[in-house]
């Protein structure tokens, strides 16, 4: 009887729904951290291609105003 009372306890386990919540927070919430943390990176790279994209037009077009004026480097 003694060997039998752990295996009663096997069966009652899968059906608990005590703690569930906290077992999914688990794995949800460092999933939600890794996409914010994901969209924040995303985010950063396109501002500074954003201002990459604008300093090369600004220099191409110094270039060109510099060459109609007839200024050569």
């Amino acid at each position: 009887m003694r060997l039998c009372r752990p295996l009663l306890r096997l069966r009652v386990l899968p059906r608990a729904e005590g703690g569930n919540v906290a077992m999914i927070a688990a794995f949800v919430v460092p999933c939600i951290i890794a996409m914010a943390g994901i969209a924040i990176d995303l985010q950063n790279t396109v501002r500074q291609k954003s201002k990459v994209q604008a300093a090369l037009d600004s220099a191409v077009l110094a270039g060109a105003l510099g060459r109609q004026a007839g200024n050569t480097p």
